[in-house]
């Protein structure tokens, strides 16, 4: 593009403002995530709740086929 007066200069900013404007989303919703901690911690116990259960079902099977 010589003699356009467009440079890297130029391409730089415009991807930096198209890569800002793909992030935006996911940078507001780590905002809101930050302001509820407790929401996270939520999300993580119900999480081990469920990985519990489905270990303990995976463990009785195992047991079995061991013969413990």
């Amino acid at each position: 593009l010589r003699g356009t007066g467009y440079g890297y200069g130029h391409a730089k900013a415009d991807l930096l403002e198209i890569l800002l404007d793909a992030l935006h989303p996911y940078h507001e919703r780590r905002e809101q995530l930050l302001k509820d901690p407790g929401f996270i911690e939520a999300k993580l116990q119900e999480g081990a709740r469920i990985m519990n259960a489905r270990i303990e079902e995976k463990m009785k099977v195992v047991s079995e086929l061991v013969g413990i």
